[in-house]
């Protein structure tokens, strides 16, 4: 029987994606990177870099849902206005907002009371938040969708497919540690370019993940019909 949701399968889909995608994601989340220098002011704290500091915060957040919104086009195969797009998820943005805190809250405080919880959470978080974005329903409709599609068993899949970015994350962090450590006077440029690296690349695998994982539960659902 043909299988979605394997590492090889969103691998194939994320080069894919990023390969079609590529100019505008690095143009957005270039224009987020970018726009964090306007936010380090030297001196005491003002009024006015607590303002940069916010529209910097809510760039970010809108930044993503338009670069998730981008790829899905590709798997929905629907047409990607950029203005429409904006327009729609700036109403939108203080909900997901809202939510981007209290799931990483809810991450945070899994791994502090004990590893697993923290573990288990982060696979919900991120398949939640992209199917909120995508259908544009509201958190509980998208909340109890992703927890009837996963289950068990694609629960445990999405964790061993995770596996490969934290890996790369981890092996990344502790690269620009030691260049910290070392006193490397380019340090800001090269996590610059790492982000704008990474980040485009994590947008589509999350992205595919979630498809995968929808067209792996409608595959099973037509198996059990049969």
């Amino acid at each position: 029987m043909r299988k979605y949701l394997t590492i090889k399968k969103v691998l194939i889909d994320s080069v894919a994606l990023y390969k079609s995608h590529f100019l505008y994601l690095t143009l957005f989340i270039g224009v987020v990177v970018m726009s964090n220098y306007f936010t380090e002011f030297k001196g005491e704290f003002s009024v006015i870099q607590a303002l940069f500091m916010l529209l910097y915060f809510f760039l970010n957040i809108l930044v993503e849902m338009i670069s998730t919104e981008l790829v899905a086009s590709s798997y929905l195969y629907d047409e990607f206005v950029i203005s429409n797009n904006i327009k729609q998820n700036i109403r939108r943005i203080l909900p997901f907002t809202l939510f981007m805190v209290l799931g990483q809250l809810a991450v945070v405080l899994g791994f502090l009371v004990f590893i697993i919880p923290g573990v288990l959470a982060l696979p919900l978080f991120y398949m939640i938040k992209i199917d909120y974005i995508v259908t544009k329903s509201d958190f509980k409709t998208s909340f109890r969708k992703i927890l009837k599609l996963m289950g068990k068993k694609h629960l445990f899949e999405i964790l061993k497919i995770m596996s490969i970015p934290a890996l790369l994350i981890f092996l990344g962090a502790e690269f620009l540690y030691k260049e910290i450590l070392n006193g490397n006077d380019n340090i800001q440029l090269l996590l610059t370019l790492v982000i704008l690296l990474l980040k485009p690349i994590g947008v589509c695998f999350n992205t595919s993940i979630y498809f995968n994982l929808i067209k792996e539960s409608e595959l099973e659902s037509t198996n059990q019909l049969v």
